[in-house]
């Protein structure tokens, strides 16, 4: 009776040591797709706020031009030959809001670019796994064959060490 336990017993933690290899498989599966969901969030993010960053400057420079117009409009009354600049000052201003619009417009791209970069890597190939995402199967074989390259390098340079004859040292000869 007594083996029958231990033998029940290592059952038993045989498939509980399975079943939470295999849950953290997935998990590490899913924390590396948060991973990469998050930084190319945080591109599209940075591209967002540029946008915004450039979109703030178009009420402004618009402001700029209805200036320009009311103050032809003023000193016509004045100058009429004064009066013909500002229209020019008035293009000009509207011209940095073209060049502050097309900068949104790229950066609405390069946002866009980026969301559907997320939406590509999170397609599924035709077996069902994530072609972009981590094989924590593969990264572990790697990363055991680093320490193994490693150790035998470390191992390989104590046994050539020991091996080759000391430089610099004095040989003592008995006679």
């Amino acid at each position: 009776l007594g083996e029958k336990c231990v033998l029940a017993a290592a059952t038993a933690a045989a498939q509980a040591a399975y079943h939470l290899a295999k849950a953290e498989y997935t998990l590490a599966i899913a924390t590396d797709a948060v991973a990469v969901k998050a930084r190319i969030a945080a591109v599209a993010d940075t591209y967002a706020n540029q946008g915004a960053r450039a979109g703030a400057l178009l009420p402004f420079t618009s402001a700029l031009s209805g200036l320009c117009v009311a103050a032809a409009a003023f000193i016509v009354e004045l100058s009429p030959l004064a009066a013909s600049f500002f229209p020019a000052f008035a293009s000009t201003f509207a011209a940095a809001a073209s060049v502050a619009k097309a900068r949104c417009e790229i950066d609405f791209a390069a946002t866009a670019a980026a969301s559907s970069e997320l939406a590509y890597k999170a397609a599924k190939n035709p077996r069902g796994k994530s072609e972009e995402f981590v094989r924590p199967l593969n990264s572990v074989g790697r990363l055991i064959a680093t320490v193994v390259r490693q150790i035998w390098r470390q191992t390989r340079e104590r046994i050539l060490r020991v091996l080759r004859p000391s430089r610099g040292r004095i040989a003592l000869r008995t006679a």
